[in-house]
């Protein structure tokens, strides 16, 4: 019975590892995507910076802040 409850445990212990493993990997490429997308995000704002376009444009079709379109411009 003892045996059966340690396997048992054993069990669930790795399932436990497993399951945190793909939790880590997910949230991971979450991140990543997040990421990536602030980071086109900022590219297409410089070029419409370049393009002599006002911030507040700017913030509001790239969903960045106008802080953030602000801190590029400089």
């Amino acid at each position: 019975m003892e045996e059966k409850l340690e396997e048992e445990l054993e069990e669930a212990l790795e399932e436990l590892k497993i399951s945190c493993r793909v939790q880590g990997y997910v949230k991971g490429m979450d991140v990543g995507k997040y990421m990536e997308n602030q980071k086109v995000k900022k590219e297409i704002a410089e070029k419409m910076l370049k393009k002599d376009m006002d911030v507040e444009t700017i913030a509001e079709v790239t969903g960045l802040t106008t802080e953030d379109v602000l801190r590029l411009k400089q």
